[in-house]
């Protein structure tokens, strides 16, 4: 079945809506650019509401979406400290604690 373009405007050259109406709506409904926290204050914000005592970095890094080198040195800005839990029949394990009080 052959297919019109008279039938769709958009396409049309003797259509309704013409290539500068449709530039002018794409440019005003154009939304403004999202400005996105930095990882320093994302932490600091969801440190508030934070209630275990101890987080495994890869815990940290599924939260926030990003690699562990760059979550380390934002968790050691902000005080948090790395500690290790040693066991006697199996690996130990590192964890972050959160600082005591707070920020």
């Amino acid at each position: 079945m052959p297919t019109d373009t008279k039938c769709n405007p958009a396409t049309s050259k003797s259509g309704l809506i013409g290539p500068t109406f449709m530039s002018l709506m794409r440019s005003q409904t154009t939304l403004p650019p999202v400005v996105e926290k930095s990882l320093r204050d994302r932490v600091t914000e969801w440190q508030v509401g934070a209630t275990m005592p101890r987080y495994h970095m890869s815990d940290l890094c599924r939260i926030f979406d990003t690699h562990p080198k760059v979550l380390g040195g934002v968790l050691y800005g902000l005080s948090w400290t790395r500690k290790r839990s040693y066991r006697a029949n199996s690996p130990s394990c590192r964890y972050w604690v959160p600082p005591k009080g707070g920020l």
